[in-house]
């Protein structure tokens, strides 16, 4: 699957601000409350817990981005042509 930019640029659009606010980048909404979250496991003391979201936010991040670029910006795949082909004349 890829290459779906040209024909869903307004879903593009919004599932890449999705997984910016996902990822916790400012000012969207992930940020308070990713900053918040590590903020208070941090100041009760609980560094592995707090490395813990911390590697979870930067997964979080990775898999996200990956996602946005794989589905919209990513080479199209000729399987996924051939699948709906078959699905409509299975129809």
């Amino acid at each position: 699957m890829g290459g779906l930019y040209g024909s869903m640029k307004a879903t593009a659009i919004l599932m890449s601000v999705a997984s910016v606010a996902l990822a916790g980048i400012y000012p969207l909404a992930g940020f308070f409350s990713k900053d918040k979250i590590l903020e208070v496991a941090f100041n009760e003391g609980a560094y592995f817990l707090w490395f813990a979201l911390f590697i979870g936010a930067g997964l979080t991040a990775f898999y996200s981005f990956r996602l946005v670029m794989l589905v919209f910006f990513g080479e199209k795949s000729i399987l996924n042509m051939v699948f709906i082909h078959t699905k409509r004349n299975l129809l």
